[in-house]
């Protein structure tokens, strides 16, 4: 399994090296953003399509990281209280020990008999 994963992921790095190469034309081309409201205006430099690409999935990488770490914290949160919530369950509903008043087990009382 671990041998077909690394094959996966060899095939994937190759198809993306193959395409960012037969398409090296597209991602040279500059484009400008702008941002025009009445009160602001505003431009960014030219930025290649490479470049807006990579910031693009960069931003969107950081923010499910973020996201991820949040749930991550919130789930080890909700874990921590329902397992003080069961240990205290479990204490209150635990059985007493059966004190018997001979020495001997029930079973072997009712041998004798």
């Amino acid at each position: 399994m671990r041998y077909l994963k690394g094959i996966i992921i060899i095939i994937v790095l190759l198809v993306v090296l193959v395409a960012s190469i037969q398409n090296y034309n597209a991602f040279k081309t500059s484009v400008q953003f702008r941002l025009n409201l009445w009160v602001l205006k505003a431009e960014t430099p030219e930025l290649s399509i490479f470049s807006v690409s990579l910031i693009s999935f960069l931003l969107g990488a950081f923010i499910t990281l973020l996201l991820t770490v949040a749930d991550n914290i919130r789930l080890r949160l909700k874990v921590k209280s329902l397992s003080k919530a069961s240990q205290a369950l479990s204490q209150a509903l635990a059985p007493r020990a059966i004190e018997t008043p001979s020495s001997q087990s029930p079973i072997e009382e009712q041998a004798k008999n």
